[in-house]
């Protein structure tokens, strides 16, 4: 891993149960702070914080650093249908077991999954749909951090109503996201400028 020089000298806090969106162009630098935080790019000085604690270094403890992470790409087993994909994720995350299974319904439900749950994803065409299990992989257990790179790329409005939805129930439940995107709608939903303009914090 090696220094990222577009995240030098790079500075901010986010408020607890908010979202700060970070705008701009394909590799302005958005993805790669992001990074810093699944420390995929190197963190050669300075610090970041959680919950005013310094975040320890991967691999985590994800029932004790409560994070979750939809990258810009959708990863999957594909042999692995929709439900059971979100059950492996919360059993990850600590989830006990006796509200799994609603906990799994939740984000099949509020994201309108409900008739591909049972389907193998490599037998799941529809991009979107994988988009929308990405973003509910990551916010599935209420976690105090949740990243995000271009999460509604490729969603129809539909969608991102869905998506959006979500992600207000968890700034209610005091959750704060991390937001990166070049989708100028998504950063402008109640937006409130600061900085240099690049960085947009929304709220819920």
């Amino acid at each position: 891993m090696i220094s990222d020089p577009k995240v030098q000298d790079l500075t901010f806090g986010i408020p607890k149960g908010s979202i700060l969106a970070l705008v701009g162009n394909n590799r302005g630098g958005k993805s790669e702070t992001l990074d810093l935080y699944g420390r995929e790019t190197f963190v050669s000085s300075g610090k970041i914080l959680l919950q005013g604690e310094k975040l320890p270094c991967p691999p985590y403890n994800f029932s004790t650093v409560k994070i979750g992470f939809c990258l810009s790409t959708n990863a999957f087993w594909e042999d692995l249908t929709v439900f059971e994909h979100i059950k492996i994720y919360a059993m990850i995350k600590g989830i006990s077991t006796p509200v799994i299974k609603e906990a799994v319904w939740g984000i099949i439900n509020g994201l309108d999954l409900v008739q591909y749950s049972e389907i193998q994803i490599r037998n799941i065409k529809e991009e979107a749909v994988k988009r929308k299990l990405s973003v509910g992989l990551a916010v599935l257990g209420i976690p105090d951090l949740v990243l995000l790179d271009e999460p509604t790329k490729g969603l129809d409005p539909a969608g991102r109503n869905q998506v959006w939805k979500i992600l207000k129930e968890l700034i209610g439940k005091e959750s704060t996201i991390l937001m990166a995107t070049n989708q100028m709608e998504d950063a402008e939903l109640k937006a409130d400028r600061t900085g240099n303009n690049e960085f947009k914090r929304l709220s819920p």
